[in-house]
């Protein structure tokens, strides 16, 4: 015999490429989870024979011959091939045991959010009164990058009014001063307390309408961003710190020739500090007219809003304003769903079940279970089941999946027998990226009279399901704030969880707020926040609607009783100015364009710095730390004999660390890279 017969059925080939897609598992593996974990076992056959053919003499003393042709050897052989598949497998359990262990500790894959859009109606003139918009109200818009349908529903009910925005005044002293409505066809930056606000000074606002603009009255107001950032959303706190209460304002309404008190029912501007929406208690008898000073020829419906005392710390700046406006959220909400997919009943006697449609939008899940009594009974979601009491009606959700996993009756009561017993409403997520403004147009839902839908802005604040590798990294650190922040570091891995809050990175600083800096503010905890990566090149600043989301979700949730002030911080642009020696064996320009996409993830505010978590808040730019990282990192490069740091334009001294100030962060530039004549060999 030539050799044999197994040797030419499983060459070494099949060996060594089932050994180096193992080894390749492994370092994507480590990839993912940013550490290195150790092998289980080998993947080598030769390895796993060898190990087999070292225990033989201590199980199997009487079998001596050693023959490649034995056939002892030869099922040696075989089971060395058909093991090292599974070794393999075996081998991904780390990854597998991570997830499931994350899972039972309630860490699981965040669901997600949806976008968020302001949107504005239109009432026929024909209309006897108001209409009536509920909510959960459907109108469709279209993804501003794939051009599908997405489904948008209102957060809450609004009274839609006839009638348009016909006058915004300004009032000092004497007449009212008429001002530019800011609008989608007339855009414009309107300052309605004046440049100079002082008490005293007044809005005016005026709607010429058919009938009284009753029982309410809805205004959406857009603040102008200020220095190209938007201004700091604070929400909580027992009492705002001295000097940070917003200016005190009074709203009234003209009627039967004087100014009445308007009851205010919501502002979500706090004051003129934030865009959001105002609305107004209208009585039913109000009767339009022409208030003292006003340049109007026919009456209208008046409404004034004083300044009675405070100042902003800038004057506000309104980029739009109108009637109507109420705030929708995309996804499809499921009615009424008897949920009968019954998934695994475990040995632990736990049910679960799945929803129909799936990813589910956090907090949007009502369960009623039929128990066989005469009413419905309400269960509750939970993360953890290992947290609640046996008897206790809650359940576990994995949103992103739709499963519900009911309690095994000793964490959690079992659920009750039945056919078609659990019924589920819910609000499924729609995917889509980016809604542009004026592209939500289609009214799904019926109402007598509405003309017409619009959104005045981008849709934005949305996010898809979270990647099972980035549940990976947070699940620890949301394991160890356990829903509750108490440290800054949890302010920071809770803020990624904001509903709404399209963000990277948040950094929390316990006692600072942005109009005291350098202050101390007891019971304030100052959290910078960084957006999404923009297209268009620009730093990750935040949106408005993000920066609320988020001092909302920490104020409410994670730290009931503290101020939470959300910011978005300042990015300095840094630019490499630098000459390098390259190898002889490379190409230039592809070296220096890999040079300069190191840079670029060097500085970036989310990947960069040496942990590639992000440059830190207020870090340094060590001089000797990056020169080494070009070294180390930039395949063919020899030597950086020159580089130069331009950090906002200013050039930094030869070979001099630059620093950054505190709570601010850097953003990558146009590099200036040149590659000097090669050596001579």
């Amino acid at each position: 015999m030539s050799g044999p017969w197994w040797g030419k059925e499983v060459p070494r080939a099949v060996a060594a490429k089932v050994a180096d897609a193992a080894a390749d598992r492994r370092r994507e593996h480590a990839d993912d989870v940013n550490e290195v974990l150790p092998p289980l076992t080998t993947t080598d056959p030769a390895k796993i024979a060898a190990e087999l053919d070292a225990r033989r003499a201590g199980f199997t003393p009487s079998w001596t011959n050693r023959r490649p042709d034995d056939p002892g050897i030869a099922l040696q052989a075989v089971y060395a091939e058909l093991h090292s598949t599974l070794a393999a497998e075996i081998d991904q359990l780390p990854k597998k045991a991570r997830v499931e262990h994350l899972i039972a500790a309630g860490a699981m894959r965040q669901p997600p959010r949806p976008l968020e859009a302001m949107l504005v109606f239109e009432v026929s003139d024909a209309a006897a009164g108001s209409v009536s918009v509920g909510e959960g109200f459907e109108v469709l818009g279209r993804d501003a990058n794939t051009g599908a349908a997405v489904t948008f529903e209102t957060d809450r009910p609004l009274s839609a009014v006839a009638g348009k925005l016909a006058v915004l005044g300004t009032r000092t002293a004497g007449s009212i001063a008429t001002q530019t409505i800011p609008t989608d066809d007339a855009p414009a930056v309107v300052y309605p307390f004046s440049l100079t606000p002082k008490p005293g000074i007044a809005l005016y606002l005026a709607l010429a309408a058919p009938v009284a603009p009753t029982p309410q009255l809805a205004f959406g107001i857009s603040l102008a961003p200020l220095r190209g950032a938007p201004p700091p959303v604070s929400a909580g706190g027992l009492m705002p710190p001295p000097g940070a209460e917003p200016p005190r304002l009074q709203w009234e309404l003209f009627d039967a020739g004087k100014f009445v008190a308007a009851e205010l029912i919501r502002d979500e501007t706090l004051s003129f500090t934030q865009a959001g929406v105002i609305e107004l208690e209208a009585p039913s008898g109000w009767r339009p007219g022409t208030p003292p000073g006003a340049d109007a020829k026919t009456p209208m419906y008046w409404v004034r809003c004083r300044l009675l005392e405070g100042e902003w710390p800038e004057p506000p700046a309104i980029d739009g304003i109108a009637i109507n406006v109420v705030p929708a959220s995309s996804g499809r909400t499921i009615r009424d769903e008897a949920v009968e997919t019954p998934i695994a009943v475990d040995p632990a006697s736990r049910r679960t079940l799945k929803l129909a449609n799936s990813p589910v939008l956090e907090g949007t899940l009502i369960v009623k279970i039929d128990e066989g009594g005469d009413d419905l009974v309400d269960w509750e979601p939970v993360d953890d089941l290992s947290q609640v009491g046996f008897d206790d009606r809650k359940f576990r959700l994995d949103a992103v999946t739709g499963t519900l996993t009911f309690g095994d009756g000793r964490n959690g009561r079992t659920l009750p027998e039945g056919f078609r017993n659990v019924h589920a409403t819910y609000r499924v997520a729609q995917p889509a990226t980016a809604v542009a403004a004026k592209a939500i147009s289609t009214m799904v839902g019926a109402a007598p009279f509405l003309v017409s839908v619009s959104n005045p802005k981008p849709a934005g604040g949305g996010s898809a399901p979270e990647e099972l590798d980035a549940a990976l990294l947070r699940g620890p650190r949301d394991i160890r704030a356990r829903g509750r922040a108490v440290a800054p570091a949890d302010f920071e891995v809770l803020a990624l969880r904001a509903p709404g809050a399209d963000i990277r990175r948040a950094k929390a600083i316990g006692g600072f707020h942005p109009r005291f800096p350098g202050v101390p503010i007891p019971g304030v905890v100052g959290v910078f926040v960084v957006g999404a990566k923009r297209d268009d090149g620009q730093p990750p600043i935040p949106t408005e609607p993000t920066l609320g989301a988020v001092s909302k979700f920490l104020s409410s949730w994670a730290a009931r009783g503290a101020e939470v002030v959300a910011v978005a911080p300042a990015f300095h642009s840094v630019r490499v100015e630098a000459a390098f020696e390259l190898a002889n064996d490379v190409d230039v320009t592809e070296t220096i364009h890999g040079v300069s996409q190191l840079l670029d993830r060097w500085f970036d505010p989310v990947e960069g710095g040496a942990t590639g978590e992000g440059w830190p808040f207020g870090g340094t730019i060590v001089y000797d730390e990056l020169i080494r990282f070009l070294l180390e990192k930039a395949p063919g490069v020899l030597a950086v004999p020159r580089l130069l740091l331009v950090v906002d334009g200013l050039r930094s001294a030869h070979c001099a660390d630059v620093a950054i100030p505190q709570h601010e962060l850097l953003w990558p530039g146009q590099h200036e890279l040149l590659a000097l004549p090669r050596r001579k060999s």
